[in-house]
């Protein structure tokens, strides 16, 4: 014989109470990290940029001195051989003048070959450096503007190189012929422009501060805003609620009412229905008693006195009867 299962009582999952979701709180972090990390993504691009367009414009004004000494002193001839010191020499005039460029570290002369035809540092004329993009790029007519710290020497070309600040900026101008036609050389100049790297740490302290004030003051306003329909929302929340109460209250009140009233018209129709029935059987039996009654009522009748009426005769009456 195989006996049923016993189940103990289910459980019933107790009932979950959500928590008011906190719009101020969690628009502060989510706001505070999205303006953050957006006003620094904006603030290293635009800084990025404004040194790159300063810098490139420094190398095209450089770019426009050189070519402009070229056109006064043709610079085929100062090309076409190494001039070293150790030779002697004259050193043709348009080397003289490139050399007199203002805040320049190191200046450097290279034929179409790559060979340095002439240089301020005595000690790489005629040397050759290998791998230099830069320097590729110059001898095919492009302007080549890069800045970086002299003490790290990341290329051949700069042994021997050291600046006071530590920055300095290079420019590959290619040199033209009369015509146009060709490229004759490449200058390489290494300057150190205090007033340029000036102007732009003064443009990236701006573009840092205001970006950093745009972002504060963005979020500052829109949390403003958010925390006053917070507070919206939370007073109609309350109202909500207590509009909820009310009518739980008033469905309430009509359930009880109506659980009251229910009994109370049981209660009414069953004397009702009894009163009916003591009405009906006393009809049936008036035949009967009828004279009893009429006699007791005529006995009783002066000694009860005329102002005392049917009140007082009819239980008498109805106990002789």
């Amino acid at each position: 014989m195989k006996w049923p299962a016993i189940r103990g009582p289910e459980r019933r999952p107790e009932p979950t109470h959500d928590r008011p979701f906190n719009l101020s709180r969690w628009f502060a972090l989510l706001a505070s990290l999205a303006i953050g990390g957006v006003a620094l993504v904006v603030a290293t691009l635009l800084s990025s940029l404004l040194a790159d367009r300063m810098l490139t414009r420094d190398g095209q004004l450089t770019a426009s001195f050189v070519d402009a000494i070229a056109r006064v002193e043709p610079p085929e001839q100062a090309f076409g051989q190494v001039h070293s010191p150790a030779a002697g020499g004259r050193l043709p005039e348009f080397f003289a003048h490139v050399a007199a460029l203002e805040d320049a570290l190191r200046i450097n002369a290279y034929d179409p070959r790559g060979v340095v035809v002439w240089s301020t540092d005595s000690k790489i004329i005629g040397s050759q450096f290998d791998h230099n993009d830069e320097l590729a790029s110059a001898l095919k007519g492009q302007l080549i503007v890069h800045s970086g710290e002299a003490l790290a020497y990341p290329k051949p070309e700069h042994v021997d190189l050291s600046s006071p600040g530590g920055l300095f900026v290079e420019n590959y101008i290619p040199v033209w012929s009369p015509d146009r036609a060709r490229v004759i050389g490449v200058i390489e100049v290494y300057r150190v422009p205090q007033q340029l790297f000036e102007a732009v740490a003064t443009g990236r302290r701006l573009i840092w501060v205001g970006a950093a004030g745009t972002a504060l003051l963005l979020f500052l306003l829109l949390s403003w805003a958010v925390r006053r329909a917070d507070r919206i929302m939370f007073r109609q929340r309350e109202q909500l609620l207590e509009a909820q109460t009310l009518a739980t209250v008033g469905e309430l009140s009509r359930a009880v009412a109506h659980s009251v009233r229910n009994p109370l018209a049981a209660i009414r129709s069953t004397a009702e229905l009894e009163l009916h029935s003591a009405v009906g059987a006393a009809s049936a039996g008036r035949g009967v008693r009828g004279r009893p009654s009429g006699a007791c009522l005529a006995f009783f009748a002066p000694r009860l006195g005329p102002g005392l009426g049917g009140d007082r005769r009819a239980p008498v009456c109805s106990c002789i009867a």
